[in-house]
């Protein structure tokens, strides 16, 4: 994934970070290469951005996440995604891609997981290696203390709201009879063990924003477009 961001300077930043960072995995999954993606480039070209301030509700977090989600995606399907060293994370929007002769990365869709049954969805997508894209209402500061591998489980009592954030959900297991997901973050690499962390799935679900949908990219029929775009 990109370079972790200290502090996530524009709402909806934490989500295209986990959107670049499920789009790299894909590659990586398809082609055996790891190849760094721009994040800075659909910041600068997510459209209606006042639309998407305008609908981060703190105590909700909900609107900022969803449309990051879909926008960015779909620019990935239709306009592609240049790569980290042409468009390197700044921390301030430009209202401009990368040169138009720049080297891109295009998917072929992406799939949006069903609210209803997101959890069976969620570990499907892990079990052929496809990270999911999630989000999650921040309810405890002691998320932001994570320091290790070890599963966080603590019950938030939502006694107030910090806000929605998207996350990479990017593999699950089961430890000491706990299930859990391990989430890429976009905190910074002091967050977890170099930016990576355990949640519970149990806690997960707690915290999901209900009604709110995660996204995938496509598994099927896309390896030989992709595989083709990789290797020009």
């Amino acid at each position: 994934m990109a370079e972790l961001v200290a502090t996530v300077q524009f709402p909806a930043c934490c989500a295209v970070f986990a959107t670049v960072g499920a789009v790299e995995s894909r590659f990586k999954e398809l082609t055996g290469k790891y190849i760094p993606l721009s994040v800075q480039e659909p910041i600068n070209l997510i459209p209606n951005w006042s639309n998407v301030c305008r609908r981060q509700q703190p105590e909700e977090g909900t609107g900022f996440y969803q449309i990051s989600v879909e926008e960015a995606l779909y620019q990935f399907s239709e306009y592609g995604v240049c790569l980290e060293s042409a468009m390197p994370f700044t921390g301030v929007r430009e209202m401009h891609g990368a040169e138009e002769d720049t080297e891109r990365m295009f998917i072929d869709g992406y799939n949006m997981l069903n609210p209803q049954n997101y959890a069976k969805e969620i570990h499907e997508a892990l079990e052929h290696n496809v990270a999911v894209i999630g989000g999650f209402k921040v309810a405890s500061e002691a998320i932001h203390q994570i320091k290790d591998m070890s599963i966080y489980d603590e019950i938030p009592k939502f006694n107030r709201a910090l806000g929605g954030h998207g996350v990479l959900i990017c593999g699950m297991g089961k430890e000491i009879g706990k299930d859990y997901y391990k989430i890429q973050n976009s905190w910074n690499e002091n967050w977890g063990v170099k930016g990576f962390g355990n949640i519970s799935q149990n806690l997960f679900n707690i915290m999901a924003v209900p009604g709110i949908p995660f996204f995938s990219t496509r598994r099927d029929s896309e390896a030989n477009r992709l595989k083709a775009r990789v290797d020009a």
